[in-house]
């Protein structure tokens, strides 16, 4: 059954559940950031996926991936900035043309990657593809979680 209430209190639910499943994969990724990503589509969780490295594929793919022809017109919540660079070392093709190629609505984030290679690059491409970006929301939650990731990025 859909979850029904305003859109921040909405959005605010599903970062929560982003933020607490992103911190499952705390073993498994270091030095690279704790991510989650959920895709909702008409107050349904259609696909979810948490960013573990030995399965390369980022947290946006898996939940992509899982939610199939249901993530069109959805709304992806995630705790970190979409990455949309390449090489340098770089083992998955930018989360931002997964994004893109699903057809979502629109992305909510919780705070921007400090990563200079990223940093805002990300989410200004997903805007310019036309897809609704908000960010901020849970921002010190998100910041706190991946502390050891900016530590060794910055």
């Amino acid at each position: 059954m859909p979850v029904k209430m305003n859109s921040t209190l909405l959005d605010l639910h599903y970062l929560d559940r982003v933020l607490a499943l992103a911190g499952t994969g705390v073993s498994q990724v270091g030095p690279n950031p704790l991510v989650c990503a959920l895709v909702v589509n008409n107050g349904y969780l259609v696909g979810q996926g948490f960013y573990r490295y030995a399965d390369i594929k980022h947290a946006e793919v898996i939940a992509l991936e899982q939610a199939g022809g249901l993530a069109r017109g959805g709304t992806v919540y995630i705790n970190l900035e979409p990455c949309w660079h390449r090489g340098d070392g770089k083992c998955t093709p930018p989360c931002i043309d997964a994004l893109i190629a699903a057809q979502v609505k629109r992305v909510v984030c919780c705070t921007s990657d400090p990563n200079p290679r990223v940093n805002g690059r990300g989410l200004a491409a997903l805007r310019e593809a036309g897809i609704e970006v908000s960010v901020g929301l849970r921002a010190l939650a998100a910041q706190d979680l991946n502390s050891n990731y900016v530590r060794f990025i910055c």
